[in-house]
């Protein structure tokens, strides 16, 4: 365990998909041990969030941190208030649209035991958010990569997903990249090894199959989901900066989106 001193803003989180889709796919019912749930990878965010709470020093528990069940229903108690608003706002305007049954979702918790749930409607996207295999999808040209301008020392922050994000939002300045950006900045050590994606896991195919850097990124929950299910493996070596090949492609996960291709430009 590890005693951090922070600012009375620092908190630990993580981010999700909210997807009505997902209470129809037997893949992810069997993940969530037989149990239907639109929360995408719901069982990892909770064990995220444990292991972020008892690395990092100081967290009291809220209830809803007591067991799963208490950690979903906390979520699911924000989707009806959610819903509720947008049908309200609906209403209100007299639209037509539908509600969004895609959402993404943010779960904070602050060391004082405070636990926020935020959710926001947005469009529904193509994605694969359980793949078996990276070969068996069309490779997409939408999505790029490039990488980070300098490296980035690997510390506690980089390995757990807390509001303490410099190393990544420099990364992203750098790059100049927004929340509507279709780029991934790659991070990478003082020995020119890849740690991570500034907003996803990355997988490169390296000696005949795909692999993940163990770089002291984020333990991320796609990430897990790859590992365990065989889709990647983690490297022998590292994966190097300089191996990098501009055209090349590679893959990315984040828990909102799922799994997506990108090309790797050089710059």
């Amino acid at each position: 365990m590890t005693d951090h001193s922070h600012g009375d803003d620092f908190h630990i989180f993580t981010t999700f998909r909210v997807d009505d889709a997902l209470l129809s796919d037997a893949a992810h019912t069997s993940l969530c041990s037989g149990h239907k749930s639109s929360v995408y990878l719901l069982p990892f965010h909770f064990d995220r969030l444990e292991t972020a709470a008892t690395t990092i020093s100081g967290f009291h528990y809220p209830e809803a941190m007591m067991n799963l069940g208490s950690f979903e229903q906390r979520i699911q108690d924000a989707i009806g208030l959610s819903d509720g608003e947008e049908s309200m706002k609906n209403s209100d305007s007299h639209a037509d649209a539908e509600q969004a049954d895609v959402k993404r979702g943010k779960v904070s918790w602050w060391p004082s035991g405070r636990l926020d749930v935020t959710l926001i409607p947005v469009p529904r996207t193509p994605s694969s958010l359980l793949p078996t295999s990276f070969d068996a999808f069309p490779v997409p040209t939408t999505w790029s990569a490039v990488l980070d301008d300098q490296p980035t020392e690997p510390d506690l922050y980089t390995e757990i997903k807390t509001s303490r994000r410099i190393a990544y939002d420099r990364a992203r300045k750098s790059a100049g990249l927004d929340l509507t950006s279709t780029t991934e900045v790659l991070l990478y050590n003082l020995d020119g090894e890849i740690i991570d994606g500034s907003i996803t896991t990355v997988y490169f195919y390296r000696d005949n199959r795909w692999v993940t850097p163990q770089c002291r990124g984020l333990e991320g929950t796609t990430r897990r989901f790859a590992l365990e299910t065989g889709l990647c493996s983690l490297t022998d070596s590292a994966v190097r900066s300089d191996s990098l090949r501009h055209g090349e492609t590679i893959w990315l996960s984040n828990a909102f989106r799922g799994f997506y291709a990108a090309t790797f430009r050089a710059r």
